[in-house]
């Protein structure tokens, strides 16, 4: 099995006017999380605990450096995304743009769009995309 070194990542999100920016030079960080809840339905003359899956999650978080380059920068791209009402496209490709690599994608909401600063390091941010709609982020491949 081929291993990945995370700088290939590529993280694509659609900015308020719809165009597809690549905010990958200051990410630092993505958590890309397919979670599923999952609810005890055990009864009382099971010999072993039962399952049976929920709804499913699929809430990502950036964390990178401030970039405020007009227009494709992290802060043009994100500050405008929050607070919005409609679903932005977000893909994520952790071995590249490459077609026939895999991506994880879908369309979200910004949550959170919060920036960090310390007097001893850089100025960074951290954002929570949520599911918009019923689909939510999905696994497959480049195109």
């Amino acid at each position: 099995m081929a291993k990945w070194h995370g700088k290939n990542m590529t993280i694509i999100v659609a900015d308020s006017a719809g165009a597809h920016r690549n905010i990958s030079v200051g990410v630092n960080s993505v958590d890309l999380p397919s979670d599923q809840d999952v609810v005890d339905v055990s009864g009382f003359g099971d010999a072993k605990k039962n399952y049976v899956t929920g709804l499913a999650d699929s809430k990502v978080n950036v964390k990178g450096a401030f970039d405020d380059t007009a227009s494709t920068g992290s802060h043009a791209v994100l500050s405008g995304l929050i607070g919005g009402t409609t679903g932005y496209r977000f893909v994520a490709m952790p071995k590249g743009s490459a077609s026939g690599y895999p991506a994880f994608s879908g369309s979200f909401l910004l949550s959170k769009y919060n920036l960090n600063a310390s007097i001893g390091g850089a100025v960074m941010y951290d954002a929570d995309f949520v599911p918009f709609g019923t689909q939510g982020g999905t696994w497959g491949t480049v195109a």
